[in-house]
């Protein structure tokens, strides 16, 4: 028997930030905690951190929300990234 088989009113905590609808459906309204969702990719922030750590170890990586992507990535203190072409790309200087 499972310990929440019986109970009308236990809940599980998955770490998946939901909502519940007036209809009694559940509606997800994030990824879990410690994962950055971007576009539908699914990233771990920590593994993120330690693929920066020994390269730049002064950056800061944070998750921000995003209209339409959910979330985005924002970085500082981080120059080029040596082997990591697309953390290269993903942070790049875009003003013209």
């Amino acid at each position: 028997m499972s310990p929440i088989e019986g109970k009308a009113d236990a809940g599980l905590d998955t770490g998946i930030p939901c909502v519940m609808r007036t209809d009694g459906t559940l509606a997800v309204t994030g990824p879990p905690r410690g994962v950055v969702s971007v576009g539908g990719h699914r990233v771990a922030i920590d593994r993120l951190r330690e693929a920066l750590a020994g390269a730049a170890p002064d950056a800061v990586v944070a998750a921000l929300p995003h209209r339409l992507t959910g979330q985005r990535l924002a970085a500082s203190g981080l120059g080029s990234v040596e082997g990591h072409p697309l953390l290269n790309d993903a942070f790049r200087d875009r003003r013209p």
